[in-house]
């Protein structure tokens, strides 16, 4: 009989947390209790909402669970059916599944540092009748060793089960000096304060409030030892320890969001908002220029002062600004206090573009190749910068047409420049630029949009189309003429999954990316997760 590895037996109790469906339960989890309050990475994982979302309990329908299960019973019979008899009554496990999985990093000294992974229980008898009798059928050797508030087990000297009436531990060590402390560890976590527990830390209660279906807790200081990190503080001139950054991933009807949020120390918080590079005030008529059916867009709003203030502070700022004005005639400072600090940029189209250049032999060549068709709007405070570059610019490159300039690129492709005294946009859609003398366009414009109040409420926004039905053929043509049948099925089931992505800048420290699922009455995770079963299934032909 084969035995089954210490890690096998991790991913078949992590199975087991994916195959129940209970009530759901709201209290903070027992397990809280054991983490330390200097941990500096925490991964929370809200068991009962995956099950729901996901259609967990029927994880029947999934090739690559069957395939899984196949694997197992191969390895192992004994554990196989072990498994199968965990599918059909989950509660004989012990597990609490109504509350959240934990999943953090211990780093006690360097001798006891561990990956660790804690859950609640409901019922410790039954939770220690369960991990005997997996560690038995695994042909595993292992003693029980009972302390006065608490079990261990100590498997292979590479991973740890502990448990008390009300929560489990799974520890795996990072490296081979923490192999012989287990039990220290263990016997540190589990008599830890409350006063320092990481529930006192105000930052984190935040974070766990505010969780939701995968959600990440990460400090600055988990770096502290890495040279890199070193380095960077001895270059900075303010602090970066003490920094924590909260990521949500939520499964939603249609949507799938991650968010991340940073919460600074006193030095960051200072240094953004004493000259915050982004802000809000967004110009809205910008998105009068530009045409709304597109296949990608993005906004950005910033102080362009603050952004001079942040060049200078870079090593060869000096040089760097001396050869921009000997070569241009104005000072960078000048220019870049000419924007008014909005800008937005739209990909239109791809289109076949036919150009004629000479080649290496002075031979007159015709060409045609698919043309990414774009458009980008600013406003200005001053138009007096922007003429003196078009002044600087070859002859031969440069037309003056009724309301725009017509330029050469490259000496093959068109690119069109217009501009007033408030506004500069710059474009190869000759049909938008003709607009631009009127104010924009007069129907279809980004302006009309539904995506405006993400552009306005947004320091920086952007997104892009990924419903293939609505892209052109010239880019339909490009992305599959390369595929197999194979790769075209999986790239068609890809197709049917999304609709488009953003991603927003929605205050100095939070950003979050969205991905738009087409609907079909199920929530974003079920849909992914029978995306890649099925893309599973038929790329490997099973």
């Amino acid at each position: 009989m084969k035995l089954l590895q210490p890690t096998q037996f991790i991913k078949v109790i992590i199975v087991s947390l994916a195959l129940i469906m209970l009530a759901s339960c709201s209290s903070k989890p027992s397990s809280l209790s054991i983490i330390p309050e200097s941990t500096n990475v925490v991964t929370v994982v809200d068991v009962y909402s995956l099950i729901k979302k996901g259609e967990l309990n029927e994880l029947e329908q999934f090739d690559l669970f069957k395939t899984f299960k196949k694997e197992i019973r191969n390895e192992n019979k004994k554990v196989s059916r072990m498994m199968q008899n965990v599918i059909d009554d989950p509660t004989e496990t012990g597990l609490d599944f109504t509350n959240d999985l934990l999943m953090f990093y211990v780093n006690e000294a360097k001798d006891e540092q561990y990956y660790a992974m804690a859950l609640d229980l409901k019922n410790e008898e039954k939770f220690t009748v369960f991990i005997e009798d997996l560690l038995d059928k695994g042909g595993v050797s292992f003693d029980v060793e009972n302390e006065k508030s608490y079990k261990y087990i100590i498997v292979n000297k590479d991973v740890a089960f502990a448990w008390d009436k009300n929560k489990v531990i799974c520890l795996t060590s990072k490296n081979y000096e923490s192999r012989k402390n287990f039990d220290l560890t263990i016997n540190t976590l589990f008599g830890l304060k409350e006063n320092n527990q990481i529930t006192q830390n105000k930052d984190f209660t935040t974070f766990y409030n505010n969780k939701k279906d995968i959600s990440l807790w990460f400090s600055t200081n988990l770096l502290e030892d890495n040279y890199q990190y070193k380095r960077m503080m001895r270059e900075l001139d303010f602090d970066i320890a003490d920094n924590y950054v909260a990521a949500h991933l939520n499964f939603e009807n249609n949507n799938m969001s991650m968010q991340w949020k940073l919460f600074p120390n006193d030095d960051v918080k200072k240094m953004v908002e004493e000259d915050p590079i982004l802000n809000t005030n967004f110009n809205s008529d910008l998105l009068s220029f530009l045409p709304e059916n597109s296949l990608a867009n993005a906004s950005v709003s910033m102080n362009p002062m603050a952004y001079y203030n942040m060049l200078k502070s870079e090593n060869d700022f000096d040089k760097m600004e001396n050869k921009f004005e000997n070569e241009m005639g104005f000072t960078l400072k000048e220019f870049i206090g000419s924007f008014k600090g909005s800008a937005v940029f739209n990909l239109i189209d791809i289109k076949e573009v036919e150009y004629t250049y000479q080649n290496y032999y002075s031979d007159t060549v015709t060409k045609t190749e698919p043309l990414p068709i774009m458009g980008l709007a600013f406003d200005i405070s001053s138009n007096t910068y922007i003429k003196q570059i078009i002044e600087k610019l070859p002859e031969n490159d440069l037309q003056k047409r009724s309301d725009y300039y017509e330029i050469k690129i490259d000496n093959r492709y068109d690119m069109y420049l217009a501009f007033n005294s408030n506004t500069c946009y710059f474009t190869n859609d000759k049909a938008s630029v003709k607009a631009f003398k009127d104010g924009g366009l007069k129907s279809g414009s980004l302006l009309m949009s539904n995506q405006v109040s993400n552009f306005k409420n947004n320091a920086f926004y952007a997104s892009m189309n990924l419903d293939f039905d609505t892209y052109p053929n010239t880019i339909k043509k490009e992305l599959t003429k390369a595929q197999n049948s194979r790769e075209g099925r999986v790239f068609d089931m890809w197709s049917e999954f999304a609709s488009s992505l953003e991603l927003k800048q929605i205050d100095n420290y939070t950003m979050q990316l969205d991905l738009k699922t087409k609907d079909n009455n199920k929530n974003s995770l079920n849909n992914m997760l029978s995306l890649i079963d099925r893309s599973y299934n038929s790329y490997m032909g099973l």
